[in-house]
Formats: C-alpha cells, structure tokens, sequence
C-alpha cells in the first residue's frame, strides 16, 4: 500500500460556499493514494482557501465522507447544502474520497480492460477503504477518525469492519445516511423488477465485468416496462439509478448542476448486481458467483454473511419516509442488528428523497446539525455513561460557561441550541442544571432569560484549578463557536468571551481569525459604534501577538475603517485604506485576495465616481484573471462597478451590469438572499434615477418587504430601502405615504445608531424637510 500526494499546492480547486460571509470560500487539496490491488483512488481534503495546511491540522478531529453508488466525492462539495463545509467550519479536518470505478486509475489496468472493472463494493471496503483510512491517520497523526457514509458509503465500511474489527479502533463513530443494506420494503416498481436480475446477470463473468454509468441508467431505464404509467411519468423527469425521481426536496435552480455532477461517473455491473443479490437474499453478504465457483472462492455453495456482531464502532442511522430505496423499515432492521447503535433518526417527510441526505435544500436543518451533533457527542473524552454525571456537575459545567459570558440577557433557548454543542451532557441536563443555579440563587431567571451577578462570574473563574484549565476551557469554547446566524441580543455574550480570551497571547495567535469574524457579523447586524469599538481594541492586541503584517491583523485594520465609514468618517476611512492598500500590496502582492479586498473597500469610500468606476474596473480584472472560479468575488466587483455608474449617472450601462449581477445571484442563491436583495435594491435605485418610478416603487417595495423579513426592521439595508421607497412616492404625489416612511426611517436610525449620528441627523433634516411637501 503506498500513498501519493501530488503537489497539493499545485493541485488545489476553489470552490464556492452557501455561506453567506465573503470571507467563508474554501479548497480541495488533491492527493492520491494505491490500495493493495493497485487501484489510484482520488483522495481530498477541503480547507478554508486563506489557511495554509499545517502541522496546526493534524491536531483537529478528522472525518472521512464516503459517497454512494455511480457518485462521486466532489458531490459533497456542491453549493449551497453540503456537509462539508459545516464539518469544516465546526472544526474538523474533513477528508473526501472518490472509490473505484468513480476513480478511473490503476497502477498497470487500462481502464478498457475488462479486468479493472472486476470488483464489487467488497472491493472497496477491504481495499479502498483500509488504504484512504491508513493514509489519512498517517498524515494527520491522529489515532482514530469519523466517518459519514450516504447510501452505500456505509455498506462499504460495514464490509470492512464485519470481515477486519481491527479497524474498528480506527473509526471512533459511523454515521450512516440512508444506509443501503436491507430491501425488504423497497417502493419503486423499477427496484422490485430489478431484484430478480442480480442472481443471473451477477453470475455471468461476461457481463458483471463492465462498466455502468448513471447518465446510461437515465438513457435506457425508461425501455423497461414502456406501458407503466410510472415508465412514462419518469421518461420526461431527472431519474436516478436509485429508482427515484429528482429530488422534490432540492431547489429548482440546483438540479440541473446536481444532475450533471453525477450522471458521468462510473461503477462496475458486478457493484450493481451484488447490491441486487443482497436485497434479493434478504442480507448483506459476499457476492455470488453461483454454487459450482462459490465453492471455489469461499469454500461453500452460498457466500459468506457480513456479520454485524464484529462491530463495536458506534454507529448512528438516518433514514427517510420519502425514500423509496433505503426505507425507514429496511433501516430500523439493520439499527437493530448493531451492537453499538447510538440512534436511528427518521426524517418525517414525505418529499426528503433518497439523494437529499446530500443534495436537499432543507438537509442542513433536517439532517446535517444531528450529523455534526453526533460527531461532537462521540469525540468528547469525557461520556455521561462513564461518569454519571450528577445535577451539580452539570451546573458547574455550565457555569464555567456563563462566566466567560455577557451578565445580562442570556436566553436560556440561546444556551440550547446555539451553544448546545458546547457541552458534553444532554439538552434535559442542561435544564436541569440551569434550574439548581437558580435554586441557589447563583443566576436569576425570568421568562427564560438569565442574569447572573458579575462577582459570581468573577469567583467562578478563580475556582478554574490552573491558568492551563482555565486556558483550555476558553480554547475549546472558540473552536466550537459558530457565531454565523447570532442576533443583535446574542452577539455580544461572543464579544464578551473573546475579551477574556484576548488575555492571553497564546489563544489569540491560534485563534486570531475569531475576532475578525466576530466585527465582521456585528457589522452585518448594523451594530456600527460596537464593531469599532471592538475593531479599536483588536487592531492593537493582534498587532502585539501577530506583528503588523499578519493577515489578520491587516484585515482587523480593514474592518476597523469600514466601521469607521459607516460612521461617515470617510476621509479617514480612506487614509487608513490607502496605508492597508500599500502595505497589503508589498507583503501580499497586488492580486491576493486581501489586496483587492482592500482595494474594494478603498473603491467603495472614494468620492470622485470616474475613480471610483475605474477602481472597480481594474479589481473586477485582476479577479477574473488570478481567481476566474470565484464567481462570488467576481460578482461582488461587477455589482460596486454597477453602482458607481448610477451616482456617475452611467444610468444605461449601470442597468446592464447590475442585470446580470442580479440574474446570476437569483439563480445562484435565490430571490431572497441577502445579496441579491441588495443588487435588487440597486436596480430600483437606476429606476428612480430613469425617472421610471412605477417600477422603482414596485422593487423597493418588494425588496423591503424580504429584507424586514430576512433582516429586520432596525438593519441598515432595511432602513435604506424604506428611505428610497419614500422619495419615490413623494415623486410619484403620495406625500402622506412618503412622510411615514421616512418618519419609520428617522426612529429606526435612533435606535440603530444613536442621536447624535450624522446619518440619523440627516434623516430629521429630510423629515423636517418633508412637512413642506404638498
């Protein structure tokens, strides 16, 4: 067994996020590794795109996401829903293999010969995985790793872990999504036509020695029953080799990708027909060759069971109603046979097809926060089974946290589920927990949001044993912390237990991108005063514990001036990004990504409007050329360069840009993410300029009526929408109208950003103007 990896630096994709943070892209590092019997299998590990692999990795958990039949590993990549990227932002070092067949390389096989396409899915679990598996502990150093498998991701490790327990050490916990084992209650018609094929096709050497690709499943599947009223329905639908239609759980505008992504990968016949032969004999067994050849390989008339009783790896199962392959009954029988089950978690619904436990718009929520859950739960040294853990430990545990927490409005639902992952106990002990605080009166409790006195806290900290305890405590807090998504009245609890962990040189320098993450949400909250005040004291900290060329500290810097314009402090805010500009250019060179981000930022606070378009211009090029697959980026410069030629009064060719802007990020996203309402904002704006204030009002509207929704009504977007929204009516005579909302805009300026802001004072002057209006 030997391992490969072929300059990973050379070798790296970009690929793009769901998320909604521009700083959130990452990439695959490719490697290769040779099993035993000589099969190249495409191995990679996904990284956040501005992190360096380092020895820094190795001491993350691993995880290994194995994809099912006639797919492929970049099928976990895929925008918008993949696992992932979640995994990765949790924390974990995140592997994905491509097995056999979907990996097309063989040491000395033409992949023409009839020999490379000889194997089953035994095949890759006792060849592919031990290799993927060993290569991956060897370079990372870790004892033990994760694993997810869809479909027959985890038939696969079952057959290594039945026939080889030794591995069973190596695997610290299984998920299995729609695990593909038992078929007794299989659906679709086309399945139940096909069982009787896996014993008589499987035995022909001939045949079960070819490949098969998905995209010739979707070729000639239709042929089989031509009369059925299901043949027909399917003939014009995206059907899978599982039987199921397209997802009806995907968004329409990701289905097409999906579809093509998989449909030209690979898998041998002898794959197909094993799976058929297990369904059809009611177990998961060896494949079967006949009786006569049976004898000759296995020593017996009938193949040998994969034996669930050898496998003590904890194992927890998903499984669907809308899943017609892989049914909630076929899975609750194989739950039922591991002896170390942690749980079998059906998806109630209907429409959450087979493919969406990868693919499916709503998996995030419906399966992947249980997955990382579960990952957590299993990887933490310390389990309530060993210690039975009693009511006042888990009160201290909670304390421990609290203390590091802001005193007042702790929403004991923000404890639950936001920070749930936090703990080791479950979320019934966290109540309970909460509930003897309260009855010793260490926090006070009304209407499920806790205060808790700050000498408490104080105290509670001194009670951590050692500064290293104390240390630690802080450290495993920041690396489960997920901050995307907190609101106005949690984000400072965030805030409050970086100031703790700002203390100490060695937290900030392991965790120094935190901080920037952290103004960067309160500035999307529209907490302008409060992100730099926070951006002051940070730029300062990360400068003594990083130096002053660290990437990080430069983008502190940078997220310091924006604060400052929002702030409308603008000459400053340019002098401070002309200086990060110079500085960023020399240490980083003129087209990394932080370079131009600077000179985005620079384009965007400028006055003069033909620099401005010409700025933007030049940043739009330098992107396409050095990153041509960051579209996002891409798209973020298109839509500025739109905007600066509605100020420029460029009016028709603003239009034009901000168009495609908004046709890609609808289609990419979808109508009500917050981008696009951004770029739909700026098309009304052309309108109102065009004097087309029909239109105009017919967007603001729309767009205001989303972004109260998406963001609410105190975010500054919302206020600017309403602001426009009011002086189109006022051009359209709807001076009442007019007069309300920009009554709504003053008071909301009040609360987002004080009295004295210039921005809320020249919101009263337009009031003030506004009564004159008749």
């Amino acid at each position: 067994m030997s391992y490969n990896n072929n300059n990973a630096e050379k070798s790296r994709q970009t690929v793009q996020t769901c998320c909604s943070d521009e700083e959130n892209s990452f990439m695959l590092d490719d490697h290769e590794v040779i099993t035993e019997d000589g099969y190249i299998l495409k191995l990679q590990r996904l990284v956040k795109r501005e992190e360096k692999i380092s020895p820094e990795d190795a001491k993350k958990p691993a995880v290994l996401l194995v994809h099912g039949l006639t797919c492929h590993g970049d099928n976990w990549c895929l925008p918008h829903v993949s696992l992932s990227y979640l995994l990765v932002e949790q924390g974990f070092d995140c592997w994905i293999p491509t097995l056999r067949g979907s990996s097309m390389k063989h040491v000395s096989l033409s992949v023409k010969s009839k020999k490379f396409w000889d194997f089953s899915f035994h095949e890759m679990g006792v060849y592919d995985l031990p290799a993927i598996i060993n290569y991956v502990l060897d370079l990372t150093g870790n004892a033990n790793l994760s694993y997810v498998g869809h479909s027959m991701g985890f038939t696969v490790l079952f057959a290594l872990l039945s026939t080889n327990p030794e591995f069973c050490s190596k695997v610290n916990v299984c998920v299995g999504l729609a695990p593909a084992h038992y078929g007794e209650y299989i659906r679709g018609l086309i399945f139940k036509i096909s069982l009787g094929l896996g014993s008589c096709v499987g035995a022909s050497s001939y045949i079960r020695r070819h490949p098969i690709t998905n995209r010739t499943t979707h070729k000639h599947i239709r042929y089989v029953v031509p009369k059925s009223k299901e043949i027909r329905f399917l003939s014009g639908c995206c059907m899978h080799p599982s039987g199921e239609v397209k997802s009806q759980n995907s968004s329409q505008h990701m289905e097409k990708e999906i579809y093509w992504k998989r449909s030209a990968n690979k898998t041998s016949i002898k794959v197909v027909c094993h799976g058929l032969q297990c369904f059809s004999a009611g177990q998961l067994q060896m494949y079967d060759y006949g009786r006569s050849t049976n004898r000759k390989v296995y020593g017996q008339s009938t193949p040998p069971k994969y034996e669930a009783v050898h496998i003590s790896t904890p194992v927890a199962t998903f499984s669907s109603t809308g899943d017609l392959s892989c049914t909630p009954q076929d899975v609750a029988r194989l739950s039922g046979e591991l002896p170390n089950l942690i749980s079998h978690i059906v998806i109630q619904d209907k429409s959450f097809s087979h493919s969406d436990f990868v693919f499916g718009e709503n998996a995030r929520v419906q399966v992947f926060q249980d997955v990382i859950l579960i990952l957590l739960k299993e990887l933490c040294p310390i389990k309530r089974s060993d210690l039975h853990v009693s009511s006042g430990e888990n009160a201290f545990m909670l304390l421990r946290l609290i203390s590091l927490m802001k005193p007042d409005e702790i929403a004991v639902d923000f404890l639950l589920t936001k920070m749930s992952n936090l703990f080791e106990i479950s979320l019934d002990d966290i109540e309970d927990g909460l509930r003897l605080l309260k009855t010793h009166s260490l926090i006070i409790s009304s209407n499920r949001v806790l205060t808790i006195h700050r000498l408490v806290q104080d105290v509670t900290r001194y009670l951590m044993k050692s500064k290293s305890e104390y240390e630690q405590h802080i450290r495993r807090i920041l690396t489960n912390l997920v901050i995307k998504g907190w609101s106005r009245s949690e984000i400072g609890h965030a805030v409050q237990i970086w100031k703790h962990a700002a203390n100490m040189d060695s937290v900030v320098r392991d965790h120094s991108a935190f901080p920037v993450k952290l103004v960067g949400r309160l500035l999307k909250l529209s907490l302008f005063n409060e992100a730099y005040e926070f951006a002051l004291l940070n730029v300062n900290i990360l400068k003594h514990s990083l130096g002053e060329n660290n990437r990080d500290t430069l983008r502190m810097e940078r997220e310091l001036a924006t604060s400052i314009g929002w702030m409308d402090r603008t000459e400053e805010e340019t002098k401070i990004l002309e200086k990060l500009l110079e500085k960023s250019t020399t240490v980083f060179g003129i087209d990394d990504e932080d370079t131009l981000r600077i000179a985005h930022q620079l384009a965007i606070s400028i006055p003069d409007d033909l620099d401005a378009i010409q700025r933007n211009k030049n940043i739009l090029e330098s992107r396409q050329r050095k990153y041509p697959e960051d579209l996002k980026s891409i798209y973020i410069s298109k839509h500025n360069l739109g905007l600066r030629n509605i100020f420029a009064r460029n009016l028709e060719q603003a239009m034009e840009i901000l168009t495609e802007v908004y046709g890609w990020r609808c289609s990419r996203y979808g109508s009500s993410y917050s981008e696009t309402l951004r770029t739909k904002h700026a098309v009304g704006l052309c309108l109102y300029y065009e004097n087309d204030y029909a239109n105009a009002k017919e967007i603001f509207e729309d767009v205001l009526q989303s972004r109260n929704q998406v963001l609410g009504e105190e975010h500054f977007d919302t206020i600017r929408t309403r602001r426009g929204l009011a002086f189109v009516l006022r051009e359209m005579g709807f001076h009442e109208d007019a007069k309300n909302h920009l009554e709504i805009v003053f008071n909301k300026l009040k609360i987002s950003l004080g009295d004295d802001h210039p921005r809320t004072l020249a919101a009263y002057d337009e009031l003030q103007d506004a009564q004159g209006w008749s």
